[in-house]
């Protein structure tokens, strides 16, 4: 039995556009399964509670997080607790500000047909369907 920790391999960086929601989730490994989390903002050193927006199912919890402004852009901080104790290293999600996409060029139309066609253009490692 132990306390919840970071679980591997999950998704710690998100890049949502403004007023674009990103459903950001939090995975925990725990024994006992049962756990509870906290959601903050960490705003300019200041730590912004977010609890009431969340989703929690098992060791997962999801924040459907929107921002409307470029403060709104920076580190999502999940703590999770169960009745052996509090999660001693929270983990950290860093929400980016989306940049837009590359630009195309140079592009040519291969193997078209009626219902389909490729496209490839300077500077794609692949094809774009």
């Amino acid at each position: 039995m132990y306390a919840p920790v970071c679980a591997p391999g999950q998704k710690l960086e998100y890049s949502v556009a403004h007023h674009d929601t990103a459903n950001i989730s939090c995975h925990v490994d725990a024994e006992p399964g049962n756990v509870t989390f906290t959601w903050r903002f960490n705003s300019s050193g200041s730590l912004l509670e977010l609890d009431g927006r969340a989703s929690h199912l098992g060791r997962m919890s999801v924040l459907p997080y929107t921002p409307a402004s470029p403060g709104d852009y920076g580190l999502l901080i999940c703590t999770a607790r169960n009745n052996i104790g509090v999660q001693l290293q929270p983990c950290i999600i860093n929400v980016t500000q989306a940049k837009p996409p590359v630009l195309l060029e140079d592009c040519v139309i291969r193997n078209q047909t009626t219902h389909s066609l490729c496209v490839t253009c300077r500077g794609l490692p692949t094809e774009l369907p």
